[in-house]
C-alpha cells in the first residue's frame, strides 16, 4: 500500500467518528443546560430542534462526501 492509500483509510474512518462525536458533544452540553436553566418542555422542544439540525448537517456532509468519489 502507498502512504496516499494508508492516508485516506485513516481519513475515512476518523472524519465520521469525529463528526459524530463532536456533534453528539453539543448535544449533550443543550441538554445538560436546557434541563439546569429552562422548565422541561422547553428543554424538550430545544433538545429536539437541536437534534433535526445535527441529522440534517451530518447527513448532508455523508452525502457530500459520497458524491465527491463518484
Amino acid at each position: 500500500m502507498k502512504a496516499n492509500e494508508i492516508l485516506d483509510i485513516i481519513r475515512g474512518a476518523i472524519r465520521p467518528y469525529i463528526t459524530v462525536s463532536g456533534w453528539t458533544t453539543i448535544l449533550v452540553l443543550a441538554g445538560i443546560l436546557s434541563l439546569k436553566f429552562a422548565n422541561r418542555d422547553i428543554a424538550l422542544a430545544i433538545l429536539a430542534i437541536l437534534t433535526g439540525s445535527i441529522t440534517t448537517i451530518i447527513g448532508f456532509w455523508f452525502r457530500g462526501r459520497i458524491e465527491e468519489k463518484k
